[in-house]
């Protein structure tokens, strides 16, 4: 698991959360059995009571279990949280629950069926192969992050991979270039900006892999924050 903490300022108040996130390799054909199980659909309802239930326990925590495929890094998992835990402390949250707030900020978007499309767990009835790959988070103000990734790996059938989170490939850029709408000269500006030459064709090809990744964390790390200007302007 991979851990961090962070300190949030609230009015005249801080507070440190304890988070721990990491990818998973859920064994779909060990869950079916282990509860019952036939359908698709019944694994995926099954993961979401799970993450209900353990909110339900741990009413102070957060927990998500969630799609990685448009996941570039985990710096944007925590500055995801970070506003959402702003929102909830400013009363201008989005969604009522703090970990639906946390996939509309992954998401960038206002629409929670939007930020679910995107990042809603989904099994992918075209793949043979039997191990679905996930990612979990739990945040909570007190050092139990422990205790609510053992209720939840006593429940599935799992093992971590902080790779999951980590590996990247062009395939997966091109996915959220695509999804998240950003363009070519958006990339262009952020490399410019770190003094890094840009070649314009063929750009996911022709630039530096990292290079990429770290201008498009940065496109998307600034639609989080317009998110969250977004709905105090509303106000």
């Amino acid at each position: 698991m991979i851990k961090e903490i962070i300190t949030i300022k609230s009015n005249n108040d801080s507070k440190n959360f304890f988070l721990g996130f990491d990818g998973l390799h859920v064994n779909l054909d060990e869950i079916r059995e282990k509860h019952k199980l036939s359908e698709n659909s019944q694994v995926v309802d099954c993961l979401l009571n799970l993450i209900t239930d353990v909110n339900k326990k741990y009413p102070q925590a957060t927990l998500q279990i969630f799609n990685p495929e448009l996941l570039l890094s985990k710096d944007l998992i925590i500055r995801a949280f970070y506003h959402a835990q702003k929102a909830f402390d400013a009363n201008i949250n989005i969604s009522n629950q703090k970990n639906i707030e946390l996939l509309l900020y992954l998401s960038t978007t206002r629409q929670i069926s939007e930020a679910i499309n995107r990042f809603g767990i989904e099994i992918n009835t075209k793949k043979s192969n039997s191990i679905l790959e996930l990612v979990y988070f739990i945040a909570n103000n007190e050092d139990t992050i422990e205790i609510i990734k053992d209720e939840l790996m006593k429940n599935i059938c799992t093992k971590e991979g902080s790779s999951i989170i980590t590996e990247i490939s062009i395939e997966k850029i091109a996915k959220i270039i695509d999804t998240y709408g950003i363009k070519t000269n958006q990339i262009g500006v952020v490399f410019q900006s770190y003094d890094i030459p840009f070649k314009y064709e063929n750009a996911l090809e022709k630039n530096n892999l990292n290079d990429l990744c770290n201008a498009i964390q940065d496109i998307l790390l600034e639609k989080m924050a317009l998110l969250s200007l977004e709905k105090i302007a509303s106000d």
